[in-house]
């Protein structure tokens, strides 16, 4: 199966909040593989196992219960982008909630992994929202927090304090649910469900929302039909490595430890990301060398220039090597 994505939207919002209660956020980043240049770049997404390991790794330095409700409550709007969005230019509430499981994959694209939808049934409208992680524990924090960011969102555009006349959890309850009873607002938390669900009453559904825009709306839905039918590839790593590599190649032999502080890892998990690639430092290393020769060569420059700026020791060094990779001479 292919591997879903994420958004960086949602990843920087559940790193960022997990530095606001303590957490060594930067040094998770470096942990998961996490690189510095694609959490910054709105185009592109990043693979789902890495969140996965960012909530798992986050809850092991912060192990609240319901940590997932923590980062939801630290929702405001804009921070998942398109996806605040899409919800906010609905004309109900009730559309809003439909909009948002509708565009789903903006933020999160598991590629039918999550359960992930709406029901409807006598009027009330149920959002239901499971996520499938390989750890039980990480689906509950994620989905419990989905359901709460959701929630909060819908209260903000509104500007008024909705609450959900049921909401299901899986798995069993805790010694005290004060705290969801509180979040959401309805005394009706069951547990042990077979799906992570929401649902509202007619009534609440039916309100308008203040920022209904349909000419907006169908702009926003069309370019996120586009990321449907073309998503943004997860960032691969090779690209940057290299670029860091030939970066800190120039006039010397380039340094595993300088090359992996570029990329805000530790040197030992540059190593455990090359090896998990089926590939070495060396490597990598040699393929930079080989391009940036073949790059030399198209331009005339002299053998001499080429050893002095791939870091060989000497021209027969440098002629060795091009013998290697067969280039033109």
């Amino acid at each position: 199966m292919t591997q879903g994505t994420v958004s960086t939207a949602l990843a920087r919002f559940v790193l960022n909040s997990l530095r606001g209660f303590g957490v060594d956020s930067a040094a998770l980043s470096r942990q998961v593989g996490f690189p510095v240049w694609a959490l910054g770049d709105d185009t592109v997404r990043v693979p789902t196992p890495q969140l996965f390991k960012v909530w798992r790794l986050g809850h092991l330095e912060f192990p609240d219960p319901h940590l997932g409700l923590r980062i939801s409550g630290r929702w405001s709007r804009g921070r998942l982008h398109l996806h605040d969005y899409l919800f906010e230019t609905a004309a109900t509430l009730g559309d809003g909630f439909t909009t948002a499981i509708d565009y789903a994959h903006v933020v999160s694209d598991d590629n039918g992994a999550d359960d992930v939808d709406v029901i409807g049934d006598d009027g009330h409208l149920t959002v239901r929202y499971q996520v499938r992680s390989p750890s039980p524990e990480t689906s509950a924090l994620i989905s419990e927090f989905a359901l709460g960011a959701l929630l909060r969102r819908a209260r903000d555009t509104l500007g008024a304090e909705i609450s959900p006349v049921h909401v299901g959890f899986c798995g069993d309850p805790p010694p005290s649910h004060r705290d969801l009873v509180a979040a959401f607002g309805t005394p009706r938390v069951d547990f042990g469900q077979d799906q992570t669900t929401m649902t509202f009453a007619p009534a609440d559904l039916e309100q308008p929302l203040p920022g209904a825009d349909p000419v907006l709306a169908r702009i926003l839905r069309a370019h996120a039909d586009a990321i449907t039918a073309a998503p943004g590839r997860a960032p691969g790593w090779r690209d940057p490595l290299r670029e860091a590599i030939a970066a800190d190649l120039r006039g010397r032999t380039a340094s595993l430890h300088a090359v992996a502080a570029r990329l805000a890892m530790s040197p030992r998990s540059l190593q455990r990301r090359l090896e998990e690639d089926g590939t070495s430092w060396r490597q990598e290393v040699d393929a930079v060398r080989r391009d940036q020769a073949a790059r030399l060569l198209r331009e005339g420059a002299s053998r001499a220039a080429m050893a002095a700026q791939l870091g060989y020791s000497d021209v027969r060094a440098l002629r060795r090597a091009v013998r290697r990779w067969n280039l033109p001479t």
